[in-house]
């Protein structure tokens, strides 16, 4: 999705959701003026009419105009309508049409010119807004919002329905987000929506290619704060805006859902269908730095493609990645961490034949945990422009590692099993060049040696090569107590030297 499409959602979706507790009157203005003031806080242009008949107040033709990021042109995004009426309890109901559309364009400086038409019907959608101006409470909740592509052009030219469609659908949504005005714009916001469904649809004639992707998800919900500048911040230089004080932090959690992808070309048929029985996404992102954490549970994919003569199926119980990391540069250190899990991963007997065609290797379900922290130095602003020129540069260090933690690594596969922990600081030479560790790993190995077996029966590896592997695991460890279980110490100490069982080896 491209960096104006997520904030077309990002904008419409707010114009949706900032919708009760009453501290005091609100009049029908100040909420408009509230979500004025929110949208042109982005450096966005704001153009409507507006009409005050009674104590209500009707906004047409809203139209909201923005700068793509890095100079890459511009586009817009209207609403036909929105209104805005005082309640005799003080608060604000805000409407939108039960049938209304949603008009944008994308022009950038080069590359397609896009715009397209999104028809949106919703039923039952229920708007409240109470507090006072400094303190607004919105309080939303809808049976059903549907969203369809009504009309799409490229480069001026209409794209037929039958070649490119798209529709999406919430089921029972409902939330309640809380705007604060102080030194910044603070909110925190809640959601829940009983399930989410999209099609996708895009067929290329010239190409004889057609796409078609379907998604459901059920139990969808939300809860996250953050906080936004009062003055106005380009979104197309978001390194600014973190440095003007924006923050986001939220959580989604997703129940069972499912994805199918179909695809067709001159090269052949492609079909992939995943699912799982929930996932966790974590975000948190702020001048300290930024912060990913991706869960998934019982996730299923099933992948048939022209490349490979038989279907392939994968499953794991659970998958993961997390991700922190600061992004200014910095006098001091931060902390960052990287994570990954593979847990209990199983595969298809036709890849496995692959692999092992003569199964000689345990297929037991396969394991993969790594678990890294530490503390680093960047030097340079990551989300800078030149960023890439500074990382892709061999002659530039782009980061100075102050130490670094393996708290867990697990591979566990095919009947053998290595684990570990560790511990490295590391001093940075003031003209670069690389630091030097200072620290220790210990791991475990169990079944290496029966895995060395089965490799040489399949087939897969020649006797004189298992050998120089096993005197290999000979030099760098020591044998347990348990059956076929392997340990070693390797450390590294100030003056350079390599120790393992203490050995020293280098």
């Amino acid at each position: 999705m491209s960096v104006f499409n997520r904030r077309l959602c990002g904008t419409a979706l707010g114009l949706i959701v900032m919708s009760q507790a009453a501290y005091a009157d609100l009049t029908a203005s100040e909420v408009w003026e509230d979500w004025r003031s929110y949208i042109a806080g982005f450096g966005n242009e704001i153009t409507a009419n507006e009409a005050l008949s009674g104590n209500v107040l009707t906004v047409t033709d809203l139209r909201i105009a923005m700068a793509l990021p890095e100079g890459q042109g511009s586009g817009f995004i209207s609403l036909e309508r929105l209104d805005f009426a005082e309640n005799s309890d003080g608060t604000v109901s805000v409407s939108i049409p039960d049938t209304t559309r949603i008009v944008s364009s994308m022009t950038p400086q080069t590359g397609e010119t896009v715009a397209y038409t999104v028809n949106v019907k919703q039923d039952g959608l229920e708007m409240t807004a109470a507090g006072t101006a400094a303190q607004i409470r919105y309080e939303y909740a809808a049976d059903r919002i549907d969203m369809t592509l009504a009309e799409l052009i490229l480069n001026g030219a209409v794209v037929p329905p039958q070649n490119a469609a798209f529709s999406a659908s919430v089921l029972d949504i409902a939330g309640v987000t809380d705007m604060v005005m102080a030194s910044m714009r603070n909110f925190s916001q809640s959601m829940t929506a009983r399930s989410l469904t999209f099609d996708i649809k895009a067929d290329t004639p010239e190409n004889q290619s057609q796409f078609a992707m379907t998604s459901a998800v059920q139990d969808v919900s939300y809860t996250g704060s953050g906080s936004v500048p009062l003055s106005v911040v380009q979104t197309s230089d978001m390194l600014s805006m973190l440095k003007s004080g924006f923050a986001v932090d939220g959580v989604f959690t997703l129940g069972a859902g499912n994805i199918s992808i179909a695809a067709n070309s001159p090269d052949g048929k492609a079909d992939i269908a995943t699912s799982s029985q929930g996932s966790t996404i974590e975000v948190n992102m702020s001048a300290d730095g930024v912060s990913y954490r991706i869960q998934q549970r019982q996730a299923l994919i099933d992948v048939s493609v022209p490349d490979l003569p038989f279907p392939l199926s994968l499953a794991m119980e659970t998958a993961g990645v997390n991700l922190t990391m600061p992004i200014q540069k910095t006098d001091e250190s931060s902390a960052f961490a990287f994570g990954f899990t593979l847990g209990n991963f199983t595969m298809s007997d036709g890849l496995w034949s692959i692999f092992d065609p003569a199964a000689k290797l345990p297929r037991d379900p396969a394991t993969l945990v790594l678990d890294l922290t530490g503390k680093a130095r960047l030097l340079f602003d990551f989300l800078d422009p030149s960023a890439a020129v500074v990382s892709g540069d061999p002659d530039i260090t782009p980061a100075e590692i102050e130490s670094l933690n393996i708290n867990s690594l697990q591979l566990k596969l095919v009947g053998a099993e290595l684990t570990g922990t560790g511990a490295f600081a590391f001093e940075n030479a003031p003209g670069g060049g690389m630091p030097k560790p200072e620290g220790a790993l210990n791991l475990k190995l169990v079944g290496g040696n029966g895995l060395l077996d089965n490799l040489v029966a399949g087939g897969l590896l020649p006797e004189q090569q298992a050998m120089s592997a096993r005197m290999m695991m000979g030099l760098f460890s020591v044998p347990s107590s348990e059956p076929d279980t392997l340990t070693s110490k390797i450390e590294v100490n100030r003056e350079g030297h390599v120790i393992a069982n203490g050995q020293r080896i280098r």
